[in-house]
C-alpha cells in the first residue's frame, strides 16, 4: 500500500517575512534554522522556496549561494536601485521635519487659543 501522505512544500516570500518578524516580534529569523525545522520529522517539506529580490553584487550572489547550499530552492529576482542625489534626499527630510514641527506647534497654540467670537 502506498503512503497517502501529500508532498509538502514551502514558499518563503524573504521581503514581508524578514520585515513583518523584525517589526512586530523584535527578532531575526536564523533562515538554517527554519530550514531544519521545514524539512525536519514535523513538517516533513521536500522543497523550501526562498524568494527575494536581489541586487547585482557579490555580498548578495554570495548570500544566495549559501542558502543553495544549505538547501533552499532559491528564487531570486534581480533588483535596480536608482542613486538619489544626497543633496534632494537632505532637503526633502528637511522639509518634512519642518512640516511636523510646524504641525505640532499649530496643535499646540489652537488648544490653548480663546475662542473665536461670532
Amino acid at each position: 500500500m502506498q503512503n497517502m501522505e501529500p508532498e509538502r512544500y514551502a514558499f518563503i516570500d524573504v521581503s514581508n517575512t524578514k520585515g513583518t518578524v523584525k517589526s512586530l516580534l523584535s527578532f531575526s529569523i536564523d533562515w538554517q534554522k527554519l530550514l531544519q525545522l521545514l524539512k525536519g520529522e514535523k513538517w516533513q517539506c521536500r522543497d523550501v522556496f526562498y524568494y527575494e529580490g536581489r541586487m547585482e553584487n557579490s555580498k548578495s550572489i554570495r548570500k544566495h549561494e549559501k542558502l543553495t547550499q544549505a538547501g533552499y530552492q532559491v528564487r531570486a529576482k534581480t533588483i535596480f536601485c536608482r542613486e538619489i542625489n544626497r543633496k534632494w534626499l537632505n532637503l526633502f527630510v528637511w522639509i518634512a521635519k519642518k512640516t511636523i514641527v510646524f504641525l505640532e506647534n499649530k496643535r499646540y497654540l489652537n488648544a490653548y487659543a480663546a475662542p473665536k467670537k461670532r
